[in-house]
């Protein structure tokens, strides 16, 4: 067991995982897209600030797209 400040660090085990499949194409293209949201986001961030990953990036798309669908078809 691996302790971080007195706590368990959590393993990828630790979290739910949420998986669809794509054709290979789609996912080059959302891979790219990705990876330019992570760099445009932590271009300007500070030493202290928090760095903001691909699963940050992945879930406000998501949450954003599909409020935007679900408003859009209401």
């Amino acid at each position: 067991m691996i302790q971080f400040n007195g706590m368990k660090k959590k393993s990828p085990s630790d979290y739910p995982t949420l998986s669809f499949r794509l054709s290979s194409e789609a996912k080059d293209e959302l891979t790219n897209l990705i990876e330019k949201a992570v760099k445009k986001a932590n271009k300007h961030r500070s030493e202290d600030d928090y760095v903001i990953k691909k699963n940050d990036v992945i879930i406000d798309a998501l949450k954003i797209g599909l409020e935007r669908i679900i408003k859009k078809n209401s």
